[in-house]
């Protein structure tokens, strides 16, 4: 898989080592999309886990349709960001994310007010829906990680789990075990 957080890095099933995306000077682009799973080929990997970075649209569509074709794909939110792209409104920055829903796969989606937008582009895709609720995430697993995570993030991770059929309690461990991101904020209390 490849995580874009604070450092871009990638992890391996074989390695429990988290190895640095060495950026060219161009930055993040579709290059780099291309290099990391060129890497996961070579390495004989049966699956990636990828961000789709493109903003434009017309990028999306080709990371999904003819690079990447993902079976399940994951919309987490739509928000007011790269508004002078995707925009200028909320609605057109959803009908933008339409790009990367899969066909015939399954999409995780929170349940926001696009729900029924992105259920009825899925639909017509021959795509299985699933749809996570942040709401229902207990405050007790949140607790049990030693940085702060947001339930949103956990909801979705448990949708994907489902959509690739991954047992739950094993889900949930492995984001307990699973390194932080280097920019995840952690709570330290001392006491006098």
């Amino acid at each position: 898989g490849k995580t874009t957080g604070t450092d871009a890095r990638m992890l391996y099933w074989f390695d429990e080592k988290e190895y640095p995306v060495v950026r060219k000077p161009q930055g993040p682009n579709i290059g780099e999309q291309k290099d990391i799973l060129q890497n996961v080929i070579d390495n004989k990997g049966k699956a990636i886990v990828n961000e789709c970075m493109a903003v434009n649209p017309d990028y999306q569509i080709v990371f999904q349709e003819k690079l990447l074709k993902a079976n399940v794909g994951v919309i987490v939110n739509v928000m007011e960001d790269h508004m002078e792209t995707l925009g200028p409104t909320l609605d057109e920055v959803a009908e933008a994310f339409t790009a990367t829903i899969p066909y015939n796969g399954k999409l995780v989606i929170m349940k926001d007010d696009y729900t029924d937008f992105f259920k009825k582009v899925a639909d017509k895709r021959n795509t299985e829906t699933i749809v996570v609720d942040r709401d229902k995430v207990e405050e007790d697993l949140l607790r049990k990680f030693d940085y702060i995570v947001f339930p949103d993030n956990v909801a979705i991770a448990m949708g994907v789990a489902k959509a690739i059929g991954a047992n739950p309690d094993v889900a949930i461990e492995g984001m307990l075990n699973a390194p932080p991101d280097s920019g995840a904020v952690h709570i330290h209390y001392y006491h006098k």
